[in-house]
């Protein structure tokens, strides 16, 4: 019996006699040490450290935070000395604390160095932010090298607020760390950027508020995680990524005001992309997604809801650069009243990528949407379905499973346009179009190739184009105008024949006439007789000011 209680007096001697406890202003240049028995650290009050004043805490040391909502500010300097076998940990608090582990705050965060640290959540883990006015700011770039985040902890800027009034911006960079259910937060629109290089990132949440650099992260690793577009900004809030490796990634959307968001990818391969869009009357006006020199592989886009009723927002845009792209389904809400919609895809591959729209327009059936412009893209096995966009098409070979439906004053130019091999081709068709110039081009291989609606005299015109093993007919006209289409190849030299494959007025008196004069006998060489392919011709979008950098 007596033994029993000596036992347990020696374990609360030793439990007592193991620990140290924090707070207050440090006055003096402090050293925490793991050395003999100071570890843990408990703080039992904010740990103050002020300006001229560096608090070091050495390899091992754990510093914790159950004792109460408490941080450790900085407004001197931190150095974080931990090692690859000795990190300092941060540890304990709750989810529901107000304050971070470590906040900085009116200080030259260049002075500051952190390494080899590990922050366990769920309380959060570092923010930057800024002073009261007319106070000092912080200056320059707070570097996190070598530290492992976990447990749902959280790291943050939310200073500088409002930008303008500032002539340089602190940041973040976090070098050669590891992120384990982590979110990264801008707090507002004028945050400070946040870069994440070289490191790994499983089950993170992103959150980018922020209007200027925003969030970044490059030569990096993501696996299962999302970005959250989760409060109104006011602006682009940028998310980039750059030379990383991306798989599952989702990017979504609040239902209420999270508007204007951009999403620029860099350099990258993602794999398992979901863009899902908010489902509220207000939600979702995306600024633009970016993808450029990136092989994208299986991308599911539930786009835009646009019922906003500002008269003047900025035009929203889907821009593919350069890109390998393969399995998609980029699905598009289109029931907007005051601005433009654009999809851009440039120098790309697209294998088995369905661009869709909604089949329903609050401006009416016959307004055009812009701007859909495809230039010297590969696209294979896949499906454009955009009943109210305008085209430009360029330089493209195409190979569909459904009819390119496009709408108004359209072009397609030095392109080929031919059924997939996956449909058969009874009952195909090829191109469905209202205003249409058509030249320099082949279509072919369909039961239907070419089906127009036009809405004024001559509105479609076709020239120096090949159809070729059209089935039934190589134009049906559907509209109440007559079609302008001289010089073409029609797939062969017999007039009678040619005659037989256009369906029109001389059908059908309700439609306009198809004035085929001046047919060739033979194949033209239509695209392949095309000049190369200038990068700086038939511009109808510019590149957006959001793209990365590089």
């Amino acid at each position: 019996m007596h033994l029993h209680l000596a036992i347990i007096f020696c374990l609360l001697c030793g439990s007592s006699q193991a620990a140290t406890y924090v707070g207050g202003v440090l006055l003096t240049n402090t050293v925490w040490s793991s050395a003999g028995s100071a570890n843990p650290y408990y703080l039992t009050q904010d740990v103050q450290v002020p300006r001229n004043v560096t608090l070091t805490i050495q390899a091992g040391v754990v510093i914790d935070f159950t004792q109460g909502d408490f941080e450790i500010l900085v407004k001197g300097y931190l150095k974080v000395e931990g090692t690859s076998s000795q990190k300092v940990t941060f540890q304990g608090g709750s989810g529901s604390d107000l304050k971070y582990m470590l906040k900085f705050q009116s200080t030259r965060l260049p002075l500051t160095s952190i390494r080899y640290a590990q922050f366990k959540g769920p309380k959060s883990a570092v923010q930057i932010t800024n002073a009261a006015p007319g106070l000092q700011q912080n200056t320059g770039k707070l570097v996190i090298e070598s530290s492992i985040f976990s447990d749902g902890t959280t790291i943050s800027a939310n200073g500088i607020y409002p930008r303008a009034n500032y002539s340089s911006v602190p940041s973040m960079e976090y070098l050669s760390c590891s992120f384990s259910q982590t979110t990264v937060s801008s707090i507002n629109a004028d945050s400070e950027p946040i870069r994440i290089l070289n490191s790994k990132i499983f089950y993170g949440i992103f959150s980018p508020p922020a209007n200027n650099e925003g969030i970044q992260i490059e030569n990096s690793t993501l696996r299962n995680s999302t970005v959250s577009y989760d409060r109104e900004s006011g602006g682009p809030s940028i998310f980039r990524l750059n030379t990383s490796d991306v798989t599952n990634l989702t990017i979504s959307y609040s239902n209420a005001f999270s508007y204007l968001a951009t999403f620029v990818v860099g350099q990258s391969v993602i794999r398992d992309l979901n863009i899902a869009a908010g489902t509220s009357f207000l939600s979702l006006m995306l600024a633009e997604i970016i993808l450029e020199d990136s092989s994208i592989y299986n991308a599911t886009t539930s786009y835009i809801k646009t019922n906003y009723w500002y008269s003047s927002p900025p035009s929203p845009k889907i821009s593919i650069r350069n890109c390998k792209f393969t399995l998609g389904n980029l699905a598009l809400t289109l029931t907007m009243r005051y601005y433009e919609h654009s999809v851009s895809i440039f120098n790309s591959v697209l294998t088995k990528v369905n661009i869709t729209a909604s089949s329903t327009n609050d401006l009416g059936p016959n307004y055009a949407i812009r701007f859909f412009d495809m230039r010297n893209v590969s696209f294979t096995d896949g499906v454009i379905y955009l009943p109210y966009h305008q085209a430009q098409i360029v330089y493209s070979t195409i190979t569909l499973r459904s009819p390119l439906t496009i709408n108004g004053a359209s072009t397609i130019l030095c392109s080929s346009i031919g059924r997939s091999g996956s449909i058969a081709q009874a009952n195909s068709l090829g191109v469905d179009a209202a205003g249409l110039s058509l030249s320099r081009s082949t279509i072919k291989n369909f039961d239907i190739g070419l089906r127009v609606r036009p809405v004024s005299l001559y509105a479609v015109n076709i020239s120096q184009t090949n159809f070729q093993s059209n089935t039934q007919y190589n134009i049906d006209n559907k509209g109440t105008y007559d079609v302008l289409a001289t010089g073409n190849y029609w797939g062969t030299s017999n007039a009678a024949t040619v005659t037989s494959k256009i369906n029109d007025y001389w059908d059908n008196i309700n439609y306009g006439e198809v004035f085929y004069n001046n047919f060739t006998a033979s194949p033209l060489a239509a695209e392949t007789g095309c000049a190369a392919f200038d990068e700086n011709q038939y511009t109808t979008t510019t590149r957006s000011p959001y793209y990365w950098k590089k």
